[in-house]
């Protein structure tokens, strides 16, 4: 049996719903694959769980077939475009981190984006050139400079402004939607158990050492000083030294480290680092992943990590610095993109999956918690 997206899925039976509730449960959550890279925004620590990608795939939830990686990156975030509302609840005068997605196309659009090249910067940099227009305009209504800015996903930039300032804004010319940034923060109380960890550690037919994978870390950084962050001898990389040293010239900045962490930088503060301070939740996730050591070994011991710090010292981030966490990670051939972050709430959601979840889940007297 087929079904077309989550919502059908666990819509299906309360079986279907426990499993979406044990993987997915907050506010707002959402998976899709692409290749070999796993998307999972919104939920806390899910990398490498086999009896997941094993359900999905078995209750054909995912159907590659149909759909290039390039098309299903499209499809998806059109998806979650359609679904950006403005909070229409809150204080129309408080500042806020505003999101602009422009309707001219990004890179993704009418490339491959999976291998990163000189061309590719070149087309990258032609738009965002082009949105200069509209941020001037948007700078003028705001009185703010622009943050970010991104084009080779998704063409977009973000800028304090007002929700009175964001309804104007979406009115202009070439803007597409205008939403509020959501700010994440660290997540990990239950991150063993529910990453299924325990039972892949346990499991001497595992067989999974993480070899030639590349695995972006996007949290409050990688300590790739410890001693647990190396590999194993004669261990065969995806990228040699060389390359990522390339790869990494042609991004503009960022540092390599060593073998096991090959790239790292500090999206909160432009810093070519992925150390912390003063979080450490980061670090935590990394020897989940892929520590490596005689007496405890990660998921993926032999996979190289790639510092995305998307969170600061505090251990809270906002969309748009993520957004340009991912992008990168794309852009430095990552295999696999692990996202362990939580939000309190959130403007955007989306709304007629969690429901549906809540109806079937409180008639079994639970609830999403």
């Amino acid at each position: 049996m087929k079904f077309k997206d989550l919502k059908t899925f666990a819509t299906k039976d309360t079986s279907n719903a426990d499993f979406v509730h044990k993987y997915l449960t907050l506010t707002k959550c959402d998976l899709f694959f692409a290749d070999k890279v796993i998307f999972v925004e919104g939920a806390s620590e899910r990398l490498l769980i086999p009896d997941m990608i094993d359900k999905c795939n078995k209750e054909g939830l995912f159907d590659s077939k149909k759909l290039t990686a390039n098309e299903r990156l499209l499809a998806k975030r059109k998806e979650v475009h359609t679904s950006l509302k403005m909070n229409n609840f809150a204080n129309d005068n408080e500042e806020v981190r505003a999101i602009i997605t422009l309707s001219a196309k990004s890179v993704a659009d009418t490339n491959d984006v999976s291998n990163y090249t000189s061309k590719l910067k070149s087309k990258e940099n032609k738009i965002i050139e082009n949105q200069t227009s509209i941020i001037k305009k948007v700078e003028k209504i705001t009185g703010n400079k622009v943050v970010n800015r991104s084009a080779y996903l998704v063409n977009s930039f973000s800028i304090n402004a007002t929700r009175k300032q964001m309804k104007k804004i979406a009115k202009l010319d070439g803007v597409e939607t205008v939403y509020e940034a959501s700010l994440y923060k660290t997540c990990m109380n239950t991150a063993v158990k529910e990453g299924n960890v325990e039972t892949q550690w346990n499991d001497s037919n595992y067989g999974y050492t993480g070899e030639g994978v590349v695995v972006a870390v996007l949290d409050t950084g990688v300590n790739y000083k410890h001693s647990d962050m190396i590999l194993d001898d004669n261990v065969k990389t995806k990228f040699t030294k060389e390359e990522w040293k390339e790869k990494i010239k042609l991004l503009g900045y960022g540092d390599y480290f060593t073998e096991k962490v090959p790239f790292g930088y500090d999206y909160s503060t432009g810093k070519n680092d992925c150390l912390s301070a003063s979080e450490y939740h980061g670090y935590h996730v990394s020897g989940i992943i892929s520590g490596n050591n005689d007496d405890i070994q990660g998921v993926a011991k032999n996979a190289q990590l790639i510092g995305m710090k998307v969170l600061s010292d505090q251990g809270g981030g906002t969309t748009d610095d993520i957004v340009k966490g991912i992008e990168d990670s794309v852009k430095l051939g990552a295999d696999i993109i692990n996202m362990s972050l939580g939000m309190d709430s959130a403007v955007v959601s989306d709304e007629d999956f969690m429901q549906a979840l809540n109806k079937l889940l409180s008639e079994e007297k639970r609830k999403i918690m």
